[in-house]
């Protein structure tokens, strides 16, 4: 019996360190060599990598890396099981929908998303694009070239990070009259397990309340209906 107990306390104390471990954490994702390109479609990410994985400093505790060949296969389980599950597979996308607009809708929620700090250990990436027209391509760059800046001043970097080590990165324009792009980028950030994790129970709590508000309406909407039909049959009487 008392062997039993301390089984039991030692599978709770497990859990409960298991736990907090995460809450502290930080969930880091690294992909590396990613390439997009029509150039030359055999060859787009032929080397690419994608690591993720939880770490408390810089101790990786959990990690889990993919590479292209363990991506298609993940890929071709998913379009398998929404083959074989159609109906769950809808209900699932209508959920998604539904959360996205939520967060659409809710100004709180909207506001600690762009709050999140995110740690920005690499971004190395070269882009080249090129269309028929080549006003256009001038316009894009620019474009581009403008929301690079804007995207990455909102990143955190590490004290000791030199963040002209840290971030390399051209976007160059390619003059032919034929619609074109290449993408090669590597990229490593970071960010805190307990901002994401509050971040879901407010977005949780938000689609209840959705819910419930939407019950509430129906039922006041069918209340009202009922009441202009038995007053209707009370006028025919």
């Amino acid at each position: 019996m008392i062997l039993v107990f301390y089984i039991l306390l030692g599978t709770i104390a497990l859990i409960l360190l298991l736990l907090v471990m995460i809450i502290i954490s930080k969930i880091e994702v690294e992909i590396q060599n990613l390439d997009m390109s029509n150039i030359d479609k055999k060859q787009n990410n032929k080397k690419l990598k994608v690591s993720v994985s939880l770490r408390i400093g810089k101790l990786h505790w959990i990690k889990v890396c993919l590479n292209k060949k363990k991506i298609l296969k993940l890929n071709n389980k998913i379009k398998s099981y929404e083959q074989n599950n159609k109906a769950e597979a809808e209900k699932m996308k209508k959920t998604a929908k539904k959360e996205v607009t939520i967060i659409l809708k809710n100004t709180e929620i909207r506001r600690l998303i762009m709050n999140i700090k995110v740690e920005l250990n690499e971004f190395k990436a070269n882009i080249s694009i090129g269309t028929e027209d080549y006003v256009i391509t001038s316009y894009l760059i620019g474009i581009i070239s403008a929301i690079i800046p804007n995207i990455l001043a909102r990143a955190k970097f590490g004290k000791k990070q030199k963040i002209s080590k840290t971030v390399i990165y051209s976007v160059q324009p390619i003059y032919q009259p034929k619609n074109i792009y290449s993408v090669k980028m590597n990229i490593k950030v970071a960010t805190k397990i307990s901002h994401l994790l509050y971040i879901a129970l407010m977005l949780a709590k938000t689609t209840k309340q959705y819910e419930s508000f939407n019950e509430n309406s129906k039922a006041k909407k069918d209340k009202n209906i009922m009441k202009n039909i038995e007053k209707r049959n009370a006028q025919a009487v």
